[in-house]
């Protein structure tokens, strides 16, 4: 197994800076879940010059930022999002790659409820690529040529940071869901299994090869968390094995597990109407007011 990524500081340290969400349970707490947890590390995770400045930008009145990390069971809020950007001069346009927003408004990062049902790399990514838009001074709002600028130069800031496993593994999986399907030459996969695939990829569930195996579909998996998704999309669990690898070779083995998902050939067509259903609400727009990144 690769080792964790080297923390340079202490999560005290964070609470102590008021950059972690408040209040809010703590990482080693029980029933802190995967948004909070993914905030702490990444904020743990940030170079040292990151992290000073977003200390500067927490503290700043004219740049400063909050979070917004509703719990899974709330349906509905009244939240007060308080200005925390002081108004400007019609004349001053300080943000880059967008639209200004000249009055008073609250720069807010919203991690979504549905982040709970992805895995450990895509949490960490999207808080570490939310984060580089306040760093880098990003506007609220950027389209077209504007909007494809800013996403580059987010995500060369965010493996700047030490993030480019987990963005490289992200942006992976967002061009093989819109490409082939990474399964052997010579394998045959039924039509139902093909739409599931790529349903799922589009989710950002890291699959690798799939192939039948008599009544069931076997898919090849590296993290327990993107089988809890399909268990969760699913509504059930399925048979699920682990299988030792060598990732090196003779004179300097890497062992690795992998996890085989069973799938029975019956269960497909239902899984796919519920991933298809999964997907839709994943792709809607947020409500006015919120960006989409």
């Amino acid at each position: 197994m690769s080792a964790m990524p080297k923390r340079l500081r202490a999560f005290q340290q964070v609470c102590q800076d008021n950059l972690y969400p408040h209040p809010a349970a703590l990482p080693d707490q029980q029933g802190c879940d995967r948004r909070h947890q993914a905030v702490a590390e990444v904020l743990c995770r940030v170079p040292e010059e990151a992290y000073e400045r977003f200390k500067r930008i927490r503290k700043s009145r004219r740049r400063s930022f909050d979070w917004f990390i509703p719990p899974l069971g709330t349906l509905g809020l009244v939240y007060p999002f308080l200005p925390n950007v002081r108004p400007r001069k019609q004349s001053m346009q300080l943000e880059r790659f967008g639209t200004s927003i000249l009055k008073p408004y609250a720069r807010i990062i919203y991690l979504s409820p549905f982040l709970e049902l992805r895995g450990r790399d895509a949490l960490v990514y999207i808080v570490a690529h939310e984060l580089a838009h306040v760093w880098l001074n990003h506007a609220m709002y950027s389209f077209d040529q504007e909007g494809e600028k800013a996403e580059r130069e987010v995500y060369r800031k965010v493996c700047s940071w030490g993030f480019q496993p987990e963005a490289r593994k992200i942006e992976r999986l967002r061009e093989d869901a819109a490409s082939e399907l990474t399964t052997p030459s010579n394998v045959c996969l039924p039509e139902e299994a093909t739409q599931l695939i790529r349903l799922a990829r589009a989710a950002d569930v890291d699959m690798g090869p799939c192939y039948p195996e008599g009544k069931q579909l076997c898919i090849e998996f590296y993290a327990i968390g993107d089988i809890e998704i399909v268990f969760k999309v699913a509504r059930c669990s399925y048979r699920v094995t682990t299988e030792q690898y060598n990732d090196g070779d003779g004179s300097d083995p890497s062992y690795r597990l992998m996890l085989l998902l069973f799938i029975p050939t019956a269960d497909l067509s239902e899984l796919v109407r519920k991933f298809g259903v999964y997907v839709t609400e994943l792709a809607k727009p947020p409500q006015a007011g919120n960006e989409t990144r």
